[in-house]
């Protein structure tokens, strides 16, 4: 049961960041048609929800129950409500940051590789097309790898901020709930449904940085 449930939760994690990743896509383009879409951010977002989201809340909430217990009907009101408490906070401030910190690096070093593939293919295309401007095709900046690490670091540095104070609105709620009430068996749908709001919030401020970025 416990190999099924791992396997169910890292794939809803993958489709729910998917499919919230396309919905926020459809509502928050800022592309001259409406019907703009774009395969390589569904791409990315699935991506991380296969092998980051799922693999590592799936990994620290079994070490957390393992380490401190879990809420049962054997429990007193008093010891229940401190354990929830007591799980909650380990889940905002130990379990939650480095996951941010991960999640935007892992977000920027994937976008860079696409957008390298992208001038590679329009690089192409325009020797094919245009040999005339084959010097100045050629003179396409390269990012270096100390490039590639500051962007990193920056996108780190904007974002992980203002995702952590918008998540200690949102998920010490949703932990509260699953910690008290939610039965484990029922944990995987629940966490990767509120998870998929989440990251479609996730999207948006990365879509909207990355937008501001492109303007400058």
């Amino acid at each position: 049961d416990n190999d099924n449930a791992s396997v169910s939760h890292d794939d809803d994690g993958g489709e729910m960041l998917q499919s919230q990743n396309t919905n926020q896509q459809q509502k928050n383009q800022q592309h001259p048609d409406h019907r703009y879409y774009d395969p390589y951010r569904t791409l990315r977002w699935s991506i991380v929800g296969l092998t980051l989201h799922g693999p590592y809340f799936l990994t620290t909430f079994r070490k957390l129950d393992a380490v401190l217990g879990t809420v049962t009907a054997t429990n007193s009101t008093l010891r229940g409500l401190s354990l929830v408490m007591k799980k909650t906070t380990v889940a905002q401030f130990i379990i939650f940051p480095p996951y941010l910190v991960a999640l935007f690096s892992y977000m920027g070093l994937m976008e860079h590789t696409i957008h390298h593939h992208q001038n590679n293919n329009n690089l192409s295309t325009n020797k094919s097309t245009d040999n005339n401007n084959k010097n100045k095709s050629n003179k396409m900046p390269h990012s270096s790898s100390k490039d590639i690490q500051e962007s990193i670091v920056t996108k780190v540095k904007h974002h992980v901020p203002t995702a952590f104070l918008s998540g200690c609105a949102f998920w010490p709620i949703v932990n509260s709930i699953n910690f008290a009430f939610v039965p484990s068996w029922a944990r995987v749908p629940y966490l990767a449904s509120v998870g998929g709001i989440w990251n479609g919030y996730l999207s948006f401020i990365n879509a909207n940085a990355n937008a501001k970025q492109q303007q400058q």
